[in-house]
């Protein structure tokens, strides 16, 4: 064959150019294929880029655009105070009559005594309510409020009555909820609270909330230095109902709940303004389960500017000193999400709903609790343990002012808690690890708090809500430790 191939030199010639051109076609054309499919690959990574870049673009846009509207409500509230300011100064303050000087009497007429008035009782509580301290002196009814001239007044519900941004995820605008949902009753506490800050929280109930779902507004005034505003005490459905002395913040919101005629108690501070569509997220899960203690998604209002902003929901719970924190931690008990509802194993206190009588059931806030500080970790432990649970739901907001720069306006607390805050706070800590926790959990408390081994201070008669705690069967503390929180470290962080 080869002798045949060296005789016929032309053919052989051509039959190796015809094998090169095959080589070369296969080999180029899995070139090309290589390069089209590279190409495809950077035309969809150019496609992805795009998109991502439309995104960011979107966003920054909504970024902007929320700014514009901070700024703009920022500077209407400006205005509206030097406006107010201005009419205040000009506006001249009545001097009052010279008291006359009494008449003298004839030396030898006698004194007449003065005839004794009768002092009205104030009405009885439904239980007596325990202290662990002296409770203060009965306080005098406030005077009322200066009348308000008719630019002043317009200028103040104008402040009251104001827009806040939708902080929900878009998705909880879609939802739907039950067309026969509960209805709800509103506790404000409030002690020494700005009208400004009061009128915002109740205007923006009865403004963002369906008429028909809200029962009433329970207006809880702790024996106020300052009657609140009369157009505040004028709104439709709000209830008006004083202390005779100060009770402090448990015993006022039992009162409260006492008095609502809603099937839901609602417990918000007076210092919120409630977001778009807030209540109905929260009826639905309680009609879900009536054990349920429901808490909203709460945002940030600044207590200077007062500019309304958003926030991500996040786990609430407490440490081994029972003081409450935000939790960013993973935890076993339920995954953080922008629009389900999920579980959470402590709440911070001031913002809560629960089934009315599922509330009083439990026993409401501990009675023996003084002032303010440690009921929410309490009632927290006391939900977990006694057959409820406490779940918070994204798709209800509701902003709160943390006051960060209180002193600057106000110069002290609220409250007065003749003596000092930390122990009273510390009392009622104490009260709370006294009752639901074991003496093998207790002692990590003792030992947080410095009182190992030591003669422990007065936290008042418990022997109340021992007795609760049995007659509801309530679990241990271990069982909550185990179950609900794990995570809760035992040993101190230093």
């Amino acid at each position: 064959m080869f002798q045949l191939l060296l005789k016929n030199r032309t053919s052989t010639f051509f039959l190796i150019i015809l094998l090169t051109h095959f080589v070369m076609f296969f080999f180029y054309q899995n070139k090309i294929y290589s390069t089209k499919h590279e190409l495809v690959r950077l035309q969809e990574a150019v496609q992805r880029d795009e998109a991502e870049r439309v995104r960011v673009r979107e966003e920054i846009g909504n970024i902007q655009k929320d700014l514009k509207d901070k700024e703009k409500e920022l500077q209407q509230a400006l205005r509206y105070q030097r406006e107010l300011r201005r009419v205040i100064e000009s506006t001249p303050v009545p001097t009052p009559p010279p008291t006359p000087l009494p008449t003298p009497l004839p030396t030898s007429a006698p004194t007449p005594r003065p005839t004794p008035h009768p002092t009205p009782h104030p009405t009885p509580r439904p239980t007596p309510r325990p202290t662990m301290q002296p409770t203060p002196a009965p306080q005098p009814t406030p005077p009322p409020p200066r009348a308000l001239s008719a630019i002043e007044e317009r200028d103040m519900i104008a402040q009251w009555k104001r827009s806040v941004p939708d902080s929900r995820d878009a998705r909880c605008r879609s939802l739907s909820y039950s067309s026969d949902l509960p209805t709800a009753s509103v506790v404000f506490c409030f002690r020494n609270e700005t009208d400004l800050l009061l009128g915002r929280s109740i205007h923006s109930v009865l403004d963002r909330t369906e008429p028909h779902l809200l029962k009433d507004i329970i207006l809880v005034d702790d024996s106020n230095e300052n009657s609140p505003h009369p157009s505040l005490l004028a709104l439709p459905k709000v209830k008006y109902f004083r202390n005779n002395r100060v009770e402090g913040l448990m015993r006022s919101r039992s009162l409260g709940a006492e008095k609502a005629t809603g099937d839901v108690v609602v417990i918000l501070d007076s210092h919120v303004e409630v977001g778009h569509d807030w209540l109905r997220p929260i009826l639905q899960r309680i009609k879900d389960d009536p054990t349920t203690c429901v808490l909203p998604v709460i945002d940030y209002i600044d207590d200077e500017s007062l500019v309304y902003s958003r926030t991500d929901p996040v786990h609430t719970s407490f440490d081994i000193y029972l003081n409450f924190k935000w939790d960013s931690r993973p935890l076993r008990i339920g995954k953080v999400d922008p629009v389900t509802p999920f579980k959470t194993p402590g709440m911070p206190g001031g913002l809560l709903a629960l089934n009315r009588q599922f509330f009083l059931k439990i026993g409401e806030y501990d009675p023996g609790m003084n002032i303010w500080g440690g009921e929410n970790v309490e009632i927290s432990l006391r939900l977990w343990m006694c057959g409820g649970s406490i779940v918070i739901v994204p798709c209800s907001r509701i902003g709160h002012v943390y006051r960060t720069h209180y002193k600057k306006y106000k110069n002290n607390f609220p409250y007065d808690f003749l003596g000092d805050v930390g122990t009273v706070v510390r009392k009622n800590r104490l009260r709370t690890a006294m009752v639901w926790m074991e003496p093998e959990y207790r002692k990590h408390f003792l030992k947080a708090e410095g009182l190992e081994g030591k003669s422990l201070p007065d936290y008042g008669d418990i022997s109340s809500r021992v007795q609760l705690k049995k007659d509801l069967q309530c679990k241990d503390f271990h069982w909550f430790y185990t179950n609900i929180f794990p995570e809760l470290q035992l040993q101190p962080q230093i």
